[in-house]
Order: C-alpha cells, then structure tokens, then sequence
C-alpha cells in the first residue's frame, strides 16, 4: 500500500513503462501559471539517460503538448526529435533522451487537466492501439484522481490550520 504521493507517480511511470513496451514514461504537472508543464517523475529502463525531473516544457510554440491540455484527450506525437510542430528546447530533449515517438495523456481531476503522462518509444512510428490507448486513459486517470485529492487534502489542512491560528489571536485579545 502506498502512501506517498511520490512514490504512486514513480509506480504508475515505471507500470506504464512495462505494460506500452516503451522505454520511459513520464508525469509532467501543470506550473502555476498555467504556461506549461514541470517534469515530476520518470522512469527510463536506461540507467545512462539524463534525468529529465525538474524540466519545464511551455505550451508556447508546443503544439503537442498544449494540444493534450487544450482538447484534454490522449495525443500522439511521431517523429518526436524532427517534428516542426515541436518547439526546439523540447525537440532537443528529445534527441537527449532517445524519443522517437510518444503518447502524451491528460491527467483529469475534477474536471480540470493538471498534468500529462507520457508513454515514449524509440520507434518514430510506434503506433498504440484503441486498447492500449484506453488502458493507458483508465491509468491516467486513477493516478490523477490522487493528485486532486492529494491537493484538496493539503488545501483543507492548510485552511484548517489557518483557522486555528486565527483562533488563537482572537482569544489572546
């Protein structure tokens, strides 16, 4: 049973990485400001590659990327180190970590996509099928289930504690 957030986001990208037959997988969260995506876990069958965690892709210039948080449905990216509709920094990573092809999923939780998962592969063509798309989709969406919750419970303590500090000054006056 896992109780770390962490840890459930490095189980689902090393899960996805076994069951696609790729060869690293990923979970970026949305920014703050809302202009892009941060790396925040990965696994990678090759021990050599660099990690990518910490890596900030903007939406500005990536049509994939922005793509996936515009429709909120599963996007397919090919030719991921040549594709013009990629911006260069993230084509550029890309060629640094292998991607020949990838499928950038949307994380869900209620009602508002906070993030994306993708599913890489070496092969530039490597298509999925209906199946493993929608696998992939019930994957996603459990492990975004527990990001929203996850925030939601963080907000309500931090709420909570608020009001007891609040409370506190009101009673020494």
């Amino acid at each position: 049973f896992i109780t770390n957030l962490q840890e459930a986001l490095d189980l689902v990208t090393y899960t996805m990485t076994e069951r696609f037959a790729a060869f690293q997988s990923g979970i970026a969260l949305i920014n703050e400001d809302r202009t892009g995506i941060i790396v925040t876990a990965q696994y990678s069958t090759r021990a050599n590659n660099p990690s990518p965690i910490g890596l900030f892709f903007p939406f500005k210039g990536n049509l994939y990327t922005k793509r996936v948080f515009d429709i909120a449905k599963p996007v397919y990216m090919p030719n991921a180190q040549t594709n013009p509709d990629v911006e260069p920094f993230t084509r550029q990573v890309m060629r640094e970590q292998g991607i020949g092809s990838t499928l950038l999923l949307p994380l869900l939780a209620h009602g508002e996509v906070i993030g994306s998962v993708g599913i890489d592969s070496e092969r530039p063509d490597r298509a999925f099928s209906d199946e493993e798309i929608r696998l992939a989709e019930t994957i996603a969406a459990q492990i975004a289930n527990a990001i929203g919750n996850t925030r939601l419970h963080t907000q309500r303590q931090k709420a909570q504690r608020e009001a007891e500090e609040s409370n506190k000054a009101k009673s020494i006056f």
